[in-house]
C-alpha cells in the first residue's frame, strides 16, 4: 500500500505531518509504504534543516521501512508512472496561503485517491467535487484515521480513483477550450 507526496520540499508541505502519522497506519497495516519524492526547494527559507528534521524524524520514528525518500527530480513521464503505482495522495500543507497546486492536479490526473488539508484548491476540488478527503490542517491524527479508513474501505478508495479519473477528464485543455467556445456561443 503506497502514500505519495510530492514536489519541492519546504516546511508549507507539512510533509512531516504525514510522517508522524505513520505509525498509526503501519499498526493497521504493516506494509505500508510513504514515498516523498522531491528535492528541498532551491530559494525556500531554511529548506536543508527542514529536510534533515524530515530524515531525523523518520529515524527517531524507526520507519526506515515504511518512509522512502526519492530524492531527485523526475521527468513528468516518470513522475505520471510514478502517481500511477499510488493508492492514496497526501497533500498536507500547512495552511491556507497555499493557494493553487499542481503536484495535487497531477495526481486527481493519474486517478489517485486524495487526503488533503484544507487550502482553496483542494477545498474546491476535493469538497465541491467529492473527490478525495480534507483533514484539519497541522493534524497527524487526522491524516492517519483518513489514510486507515481508505484502506480499510476498498470500495472508497476505489470511488476516489473513479472520481479522479472522470475529473481529470473534464480538466483536460481540449474540454476546457470546448467549453470556453460553447460559452462564447451564448454572448
Amino acid at each position: 500500500m503506497v502514500i505519495m507526496s510530492n514536489g519541492l520540499l519546504h516546511s508549507g508541505k507539512g510533509i512531516e505531518y504525514m510522517i508522524n502519522a505513520m505509525p498509526k497506519v503501519i499498526e493497521r497495516f504493516p506494509d505500508a509504504l510513504y514515498v516523498v519524492q522531491g528535492k528541498p526547494h532551491p530559494t525556500g527559507w531554511k529548506v536543508k534543516e527542514y529536510y534533515e528534521l524530515l530524515h531525523k524524524t523518520v529515524e527517531d520514528l524507526e520507519l526506515d521501512d515504511h518512509v522512502y525518500f526519492l530524492e531527485e527530480f523526475v521527468s513528468t513521464p516518470d513522475l505520471i508512472e510514478l502517481l500511477r503505482g499510488v493508492h492514496i495522495y497526501v497533500n498536507p500543507y500547512v495552511d491556507h496561503t497555499q493557494s493553487v497546486s499542481g503536484t495535487l492536479a497531477m495526481a486527481l490526473s493519474t486517478g489517485a485517491a486524495v487526503v488533503s488539508t484544507p487550502y482553496p484548491y483542494a477545498e474546491e476540488l476535493l469538497r465541491k467535487r467529492d473527490l478525495g478527503v480534507l483533514v484539519p490542517f497541522r493534524d497527524s491524527a487526522a491524516l492517519s484515521s483518513a489514510v486507515i479508513r481508505l484502506f480499510s474501505n476498498p470500495s472508497l478508495l476505489e470511488s476516489y480513483n473513479a472520481k479522479a479519473h472522470a475529473a481529470a477528464a473534464e480538466m483536460t485543455w481540449a474540454r476546457v477550450g470546448a467549453r470556453y467556445i460553447e460559452l462564447g456561443k451564448l454572448m
